[in-house]
C-alpha cells in the first residue's frame, strides 16, 4: 500500500519483474506510468472497493484518468485483469502483507 508522498510517486517504477508486483494507492483518481520498465494493469476502485475502470496492459509513459468515483487506484500485473476475468462492478478485497 502506497501511503506516503513518496511511496505514491515511485509506485512500481523501477521494478525490474513485475510479475507478482501489486500496489493500492488509496485516495489516488489517477496514476502515471513514467519510467516503468514494461505495461501494467490499473483498476480504479470505489468507496466501497468495487471496479469502476479497468485499464489493461498500460504502456510506459502514460497518463491514466479514473472517474470522480474512483477513490483508489489498484497496480496490477500486466495481463492479471484479464486473466483473473476482473470486470466493472466486482469487489476488490486487498490485505496487507
Amino acid at each position: 500500500m502506497a501511503n506516503s508522498t513518496i511511496e505514491r510517486f515511485v509506485g512500481l517504477m523501477g521494478k525490474k519483474d513485475l510479475s507478482q508486483s501489486f500496489l493500492l494507492i488509496p485516495k489516488c483518481r489517477s496514476v502515471h506510468t513514467f519510467f516503468m520498465r514494461g505495461p501494467i494493469d490499473l483498476a480504479f476502485l470505489d468507496t466501497e472497493g468495487r471496479v469502476v475502470v479497468l485499464k489493461d496492459s498500460v504502456s510506459p509513459w502514460r497518463l491514466v484518468f479514473g472517474t470522480r468515483k474512483s477513490e483508489a487506484t489498484l497496480e496490477l500485473p500486466a495481463g492479471y485483469l484479464r486473466a483473473k476475468g476482473i470486470q466493472p462492478g466486482d469487489q476488490i478485497e486487498c490485505q496487507q502483507n
